[in-house]
């Protein structure tokens, strides 16, 4: 599905599978997806809810308690390591876990929302930092470097096949990729911002990939805005059909708050397209302003309309940003040497 730490842990599973481990995925629930399913030798199981109108506070204390819980049920399986994505509630769970079990617990951290505190619960603990921005981080709090495997944040293999040739569109067509949560993403920003876009250029459209808690609050909004026919929601894309997605947009834009190394970003520069952003966390380390793509500040709709309708109306600018992010890419290492390398976090 959409998401930069879905994509890395679906990737991820797979390589593990194919360097003999056994992999069992313990994530939210989605619609439209079954509580269970093993595929290519990775069970899958989405049993933790995923409570999206019950209030914060009840939401993420039940997602402790079932991730808890939910693990506990997996001991008879003898689980050898917990490799956990360290943002949300499940990553207390886990880390409870693994404090009652003993079983070594390694907290895959991609961004600066995590609390000190459950980053500290757990036994044996390992961190995977995606990227340098990430481990500084970690060591200002208190972590020993020793502890830490620093990895770049790179697209799966399969984004890097050649690029297809389309017809140029007659407007711009941005998309936006990602989790739907305004306090983090800042979906609000992107459709003010686009409004001002809309105005400037009514052919212009723009493409909304993922889901979350703000969804319908998102939507309503585009309707208060009046931007329903030329702002569409896409849903939830496996990888392989997210690349093809972004192969058929012009422009991939996020308006962050917040974020440690976007996947999403890597993966519109593997497809050749240049991406605007705003300059947060790890952002700045891999978009360089004017030469792969754009940087605004955060919560700037203003900046950020500017920034794309420079874009929206310069072909040749667009080209040029989206060959030099692509070169980029070529630079990075494959997913069998990044495997190889988070492996050195796991228990011998």
């Amino acid at each position: 599905m959409v998401g930069g730490a879905a994509t890395f842990f679906s990737l991820l599973a797979r390589a593990l599978v194919n360097r003999g481990y056994r992999v069992i995925v313990l994530t939210t629930r989605l619609t439209g997806f079954p509580l269970v399913r093993t595929e290519e030798k990775i069970e899958v199981r989405r049993t933790i809810p995923a409570l999206e109108a019950a209030p914060p506070v009840v939401r993420k204390w039940i997602q402790v308690i079932v991730t808890f819980t939910q693990l506990l049920g997996l001991m008879a399986r003898r689980p050898g390591v917990v490799h956990v994505h360290a943002s949300k509630s499940v990553t207390v769970g886990a880390g409870l876990f693994s404090k009652l079990t003993r079983i070594p617990i390694v907290f895959e951290v991609q961004d600066f929302l995590s609390r000190p505190w459950a980053l500290r619960l757990g036994v044996r603990r390992r961190y995977i930092a995606t990227g340098q921005p990430i481990t500084d981080h970690l060591q200002r709090l208190g972590i020993p470097s020793t502890d830490i495997v620093t990895i770049p944040s790179i697209p799966p293999d399969e984004a890097r096949r050649p690029i297809p040739v389309r017809p140029s569109h007659p407007a711009c067509t941005y998309a936006f990729i990602g989790e739907l949560h305004r306090a983090i993403k800042g979906e609000d920003v992107l459709l003010r911002a686009f409004q001002a876009v809309h105005q400037k250029s009514s052919e212009a459209r723009l493409l909304i990939y993922g889901d979350g808690p703000d969804r319908a609050v998102d939507e309503a909004f585009v309707k208060e805005l009046g931007l329903e026919t030329v702002v569409m929601f896409r849903g939830v894309l496996d990888a392989r059909r997210l690349l093809e997605a972004i192969d058929d947009v012009d422009v991939v834009v996020l308006a962050s708050h917040t974020e440690g190394m976007p996947r999403v970003i890597l993966e519109a520069f593997s497809r050749g397209k240049p991406v605007i952003a705003t300059r947060v966390g790890g952002i700045p380390e891999v978009v360089h302003d004017e030469q792969n793509g754009l940087l605004v500040p955060p919560n700037d709709r203003f900046a950020l309309a500017e920034a794309m309708n420079s874009l929206g109306s310069d072909l040749e600018k667009r080209q040029r940003l989206g060959v030099a992010g692509r070169a980029w890419i070529d630079t990075l290492p494959t997913w069998e040497s990044l495997v190889a390398q988070i492996e050195t976090a796991y228990p011998a």
